[in-house]
């Protein structure tokens, strides 16, 4: 099962996250849409321009731990920091924007997005993620 909390695996029958410490009573990783988090899509395309891009790793980092929470298996963000390695980092990334959506945005898609359009592909996905949590 993995923290709704951090996005950290743990074992499945464990009452608190290894990673965080906290609860994980009611917690399932078989949930769909509700753990996403509705972000504006205006917010994710202007803020990384106002905050110098902090928001853009703030905005992934958030994102990859609420699809892990669902399933996906995104692995650290620390990968974005390593060239080459953030390329793998990004499509497994893009994977978990599959999943959450239930395949409704494919991952070669949103990787497309994101590499090709960066903080424009990011709002549009942020929007997808958005249908996808209603």
């Amino acid at each position: 099962m993995y923290c709704p909390h951090c996005g950290k695996e743990g074992a499945d029958d464990a009452a608190v996250c290894v990673g965080c410490g906290r609860s994980l009573q009611g917690a399932g990783q078989g949930r769909t849409g509700s753990q996403m988090t509705r972000r504006s899509p205006a917010a994710v395309l202007l803020l990384p321009f106002v905050t110098l891009g902090i928001y853009e790793l703030y905005w992934l980092v958030r994102t990859k731990t609420e699809m892990n929470a669902q399933g996906a298996k995104i692995p650290t963000a620390w990968l974005l920091i390593v060239p080459i390695a953030n390329w793998y980092w990004l499509w497994r990334f893009s994977v978990g924007v599959q999943h959450a959506t239930g395949g409704k945005t494919s991952a070669a898609t949103s990787f497309l997005l994101y590499f090709f359009l960066s903080v424009i592909g990011a709002a549009i996905i942020q929007n997808e993620l958005n249908k996808a949590a209603a």
